[in-house]
């Protein structure tokens, strides 16, 4: 229940953002999600109820896709060269896996000698001095003119409808093995190496988005994309093929070294065909496959987590194949604006 609160949170959050895109570019909509989502993290420990933890996690879930878009939305309005937008971009989203290494280095120290509360209070310190950038950084007043606006003059370029599908499916993909990957440690190895797979995952994700941006950039982001998710369905496959602790590790390393690099390249996409106010919509619909993913792989679910991941293996494929008559369609209509013009 907890859990469904928190993705149902990032869905609503994404959604207000893709109805009020410009809430992504007004300074009190940034400080009031940073503070919503402080507060929240330090309620966890106030009252020992599933159901206020919901209701705490769900605002955690809205302020937290609230954060992501607009963060988005601030590196599409960069003036900047594709090859050094793409750079910008791999760096700024590399701090998704920074702060999933950083959350699994401090449960894992502090696991000998604290319980969950005295956990959920520092990594409220620890959420707040990351915060505190966002907050001094955001513009001091809504951008004016044509930058400040949602573009979506690029609606009617192919591919938009097929890029939510895919990152749909790759919404779907994550959740799965993202909830499942730790327990399926934690059940072959012991719960010592459940953090452990999680710092694997965000060392691996940090530089992940880099390295996928800059592919992007040298063979073709769709290409690049198509790789990254082909990677990731590989890794969904492999506990699900082999169990214990060294394959559920490798599949953490190559969950955390795809999935990030994914949404970034998913990102430079959707602003391609979009503009700044693909974030939105983006989210949206990956909030929504975080939302059935548990769903989708209840019934098989047992002792062990392998249909878990074989679906989930099952699903990312089918994301790449998307991406695959994405990236055709694509070469088609460039193909065909060339010969407009010869």
């Amino acid at each position: 229940m907890v859990a469904t609160a928190n993705y149902a949170g990032y869905l609503l959050g994404a959604v207000a953002l893709t109805i009020r895109p410009r809430w992504g570019s007004q300074p009190r909509f940034i400080v009031a999600t940073a503070l919503s989502l402080f507060i929240s993290e330090i309620a966890m420990v106030l009252l020992d109820s599933p159901v206020w933890w919901s209701v705490w996690r769900l605002i955690a879930g809205a302020a937290s896709a609230g954060l992501f878009v607009c963060c988005v939305q601030q590196l599409a309005r960069i003036n900047a060269d594709k090859r050094r937008l793409a750079l910008l971009t791999g760096i700024g989203f590399s701090g998704v896996g920074i702060g999933i290494a950083l959350t699994g280095f401090v449960v894992l120290a502090m696991a000998e000698f604290a319980d969950w509360k005295q956990m959920w209070l520092v990594l409220a310190v620890v959420t707040a001095c990351l915060l505190i950038p966002i907050v001094r950084l955001a513009p001091r007043e809504r951008i004016p003119g044509p930058q400040g606006e949602l573009l979506d003059q690029h609606e009617n370029l192919p591919g938009w409808r097929s890029v939510l599908a895919l990152y749909f499916l790759e919404g779907v993909g994550y959740i799965v093995v993202g909830t499942f990957l730790v327990a399926s440690v934690v059940s072959t190895a012991g719960d010592r190496f459940g953090p452990i797979s999680w710092i694997i995952a965000g060392v691996a994700a940090a530089p992940g988005t880099i390295i996928w941006t800059a592919l992007g950039q040298k063979i073709g982001i769709r290409p690049a994309l198509a790789a990254a998710l082909a990677l990731q369905a590989i890794g969904a496959a492999i506990p699900a093929l082999s169990g214990g602790a060294p394959a559920a590790l490798v599949a953490a390393a190559l969950f955390g070294g795809t999935f990030m690099g994914v949404t970034a390249l998913a990102i430079q996409i959707g602003v391609e065909l979009r503009g700044a106010n693909a974030g939105g919509p983006l989210t949206a619909v990956y909030g929504l496959g975080q939302m059935l993913g548990p769903v989708v792989v209840a019934p098989v679910l047992g002792s062990a987590f392998t249909a878990a991941f074989g679906i989930a293996a099952a699903i990312v494929s089918a994301a790449v194949i998307v991406t695959i008559l994405v990236h055709i369609r694509h070469e088609r209509h460039i193909k065909k604006q060339v010969q407009q013009y010869v």
